[in-house]
């Protein structure tokens, strides 16, 4: 039986070249636990559906740049942006924003500094002139 969130599973796969395991991994749940789900057997809890959305929305941004075997290295690898840490860790720590904002820069919307300990993302709505560092709480409307 297909599902909302068995055909969500399926995309990750498919576009985020995830597997089963990887997925379990990112969720903190058993690969067979995900199978049921895949299936539509049985259903995750809300939390683990918005982490599971979440990591959607960040596969299909990556898609834009990566192919799916190269997006699943990339959410698994460490990167110094990160503060060494990795972004399946941090989505599923409900920090999807600090990933998103990354990947931001990739497509030149963001431009990164660093700053004493850590990446300030900061957004460029002009290249030249205007920047408002993305840490404080985003950017004012007039930016």
């Amino acid at each position: 039986m297909s599902t909302a969130v068995s055909r969500v599973l399926e995309r990750l796969r498919e576009g985020g070249g995830l597997q089963g395991k990887d997925i379990a991994n990112i969720v903190a749940m058993s690969p067979a636990t995900v199978s049921r789900w895949s299936s539509g057997k049985a259903t995750p809890d809300l939390r683990t559906q918005m982490v599971i959305a979440e990591l959607r929305y960040v596969v299909d941004r990556l898609a834009d740049f990566y192919t799916p075997d190269e997006t699943r290295l990339w959410l698994h690898a460490r990167h110094p942006m990160f503060n060494n840490e990795r972004a399946i860790d941090l989505i599923n720590q409900g920090r999807t924003e600090q990933v998103l904002a990354v990947i931001e820069a990739l497509d030149g919307r963001l431009h990164l500094e660093r700053d004493t300990k850590k990446w300030i993302p900061v957004f460029r709505t002009n290249p030249a002139l205007n920047y408002c560092d993305l840490s404080g709480g985003g950017c004012p409307k007039s930016a």
